[in-house]
């Protein structure tokens, strides 16, 4: 695995030791935090957590990107792996896939560039699937949105019930509107991830 902060490398290593690497290197991983988060949260100052007691081996956090680089190629991890370099710059010379791609990368940012239609397109393609292989994965919020969207609808119409089909019922029926969008709205929110 490879974690790179402002373009320089402060991990390389195996997957399973990248959490614990950085909880010894003095960082605190919160309490239902998947690995990815953590690894993640590492790139950004705003939401590394530095453990107690390990304080004074950060004076003045946050900690920079050079400075994380700098204790990563002095980490055993990393002395670790020296072998796999030369493997590295093999597989780079030798690999069609790697030849092909600079080429692939410049054919699809000049294609982005000069249409924003290109862009539109594929991700009009893109979403919808992905949104279903969420939905896949997790139904429970979804049907739980579903759930909730039925439950008010029978709770609103019943307050709008019989409304006559004149103008003295403008005002009730632009509030029914209004209610109906802001439910909707809110249930967005749901999908936002709250930050401590």
């Amino acid at each position: 695995m490879l974690v790179l902060y402002d373009g320089r490398q402060i991990y390389f290593g195996r997957c399973g030791d990248a959490k614990v690497y950085f909880i010894n290197l003095g960082f605190e991983c919160p309490d239902r935090q998947t690995t990815a988060d953590f690894l993640t949260s590492m790139t950004s100052h705003l939401e590394r957590v530095v453990q107690p007691g390990f304080e004074a081996r950060f004076p003045g956090h946050p900690m920079s990107s050079r400075r994380l680089g700098r204790i990563a190629r002095t980490s055993s991890s990393h002395q670790g792996t020296r072998g796999l370099q030369p493997a590295v710059c093999s597989w780079r010379r030798t690999s069609p896939e790697f030849q092909r791609f600079p080429k692939s990368s410049t054919i699809e940012t000049s294609a982005s560039r000069e249409s924003l239609y290109f862009v539109i397109c594929r991700s009009s393609q893109t979403l919808p699937s992905s949104r279903f292989w969420r939905l896949k994965g997790d139904p429970s919020l979804t049907l739980t949105q579903l759930f909730g969207n039925f439950i008010m609808a029978l709770i609103i119409s019943s307050i709008f019930y019989n409304l006559q089909p004149n103008t003295d019922s403008f005002f009730s029926r632009s509030a029914l509107l209004f209610f109906a969008i802001l439910l909707n709205a809110f249930g967005s929110a749901l999908e936002v991830r709250t930050i401590n």
